[in-house]
């Protein structure tokens, strides 16, 4: 018969022994999270049990994290619809100069102009119909389609216009109210919605957006202006050098007076990419705010909680040897 080497007390003392054993591993448990995460493992004990500030820490920290997605994604748009109006004023800007000195009497370099002109309002079409993660910058609500109908499209309809007119005034006519409110631009030419981007929110009371179409008259002149250029040797202008040669002037002309125009459409968006600014720059204080204040509810000194450690696991040690003594105690006692 094999001796019983436990006595009660052997049994008492054990149970005992491994419950401070279960209780020292499960703050070294908690202790070893903690300086790994820096946050509290006990969030209920730490808040003791009220929820109510750090609710709305992260309530706060959700909107700001919803109007900073928002403001980026309006920056995107402000800084394409500068880079497309800046590419237009500048194609436009010293062409105009070129157009305004058209040489008299000179039809190949008067052709010439013409060409570069068609070349420069398909490009301005190109342009305006620029579009950010799939959305079109320039057609208002309307962000699912182009901007502007194809320019091919648009070159053949005025084509028509001006091979059917009865003098090089009435073609120049014809192009110009084409892209007149009212004319056939509204409909044929500009695909979009008269309805502009609402302003969304971007940070506490603070809403912003871009309000600019291409069917602002800016654009509708510097369209209209490029058009004429390019006809300027179609229909009753053909075979006559000094009505083109006037056509490509008028052109230059109100290609020249367009350059204000596109500048305040640039400034209005400059002015709404330093609103974004200034707002981006407040929600960012204001984030490292609540992060702050919100750390002082959820965070713990981790050079505190690493002394603790260090505590425990001497708690841990001391308690594995007297287990260990005590176990041959009983044997000892035993034999």
């Amino acid at each position: 018969m094999t001796p019983d080497f436990m006595t009660v007390g052997d049994y008492a003392r054990q149970l005992v022994q491994r419950r401070q054993n279960a209780e020292v591993r499960a703050q070294m448990d908690r202790l070893l999270a903690e300086t790994g995460s820096g946050k509290t493992a006990d969030l209920p004990g730490a808040l003791r049990g009220d929820f109510t500030r750090l609710a709305a820490f992260e309530r706060d920290l959700a909107d700001l994290a919803a109007f900073e997605t928002a403001g980026a994604e309006l920056r995107m748009r402000m800084e394409a619809a500068q880079r497309a109006l800046g590419s237009v004023q500048d194609d436009t800007k010293a062409f105009a100069g070129d157009l305004m000195n058209a040489p008299i009497g000179q039809a190949l370099g008067l052709d010439v102009l013409a060409d570069d002109a068609r070349g420069r309002f398909e490009a301005t079409v190109s342009r305006l119909n620029t579009t950010v993660a799939g959305r079109t910058v320039f057609a208002g609500i309307a962000t699912d389609g182009p901007a502007l109908a194809p320019a091919e499209g648009m070159l053949a309809t005025l084509e028509a216009l001006v091979s059917a007119a009865p003098d090089p005034a009435s073609a120049e006519s014809a192009v110009r109210d084409w892209f007149a409110p009212g004319g056939g631009f509204d409909t044929a030419g500009y695909l979009g919605d008269t309805t502009p981007v609402p302003d969304q929110p971007i940070g506490p009371g603070a809403r912003l957006g871009l309000s600019v179409t291409a069917e602002d008259a800016t654009i509708r002149n510097t369209l209209a202006a490029l058009a004429v250029a390019a006809f300027s040797g179609t229909g009753p202008m053909a075979g006559s050098p000094s009505a083109q040669q006037e056509r490509l002037v008028n052109a230059g002309l109100a290609l020249h007076d367009a350059q204000t125009g596109l500048s305040e459409l640039r400034g209005r968006i400059g002015a709404g990419e330093a609103r974004l600014d200034e707002v981006a720059t407040r929600n960012a204080a204001e984030t490292s705010a609540l992060e702050i204040a919100r750390s002082g509810l959820t965070d713990v000194d981790i050079y505190d909680k690493a002394t603790e450690l260090e505590a425990v696991q001497g708690q841990l040690e001391l308690l594995y040897a007297i287990t260990a003594r005590s176990a041959r105690l009983s044997l000892v006692s035993a034999l």
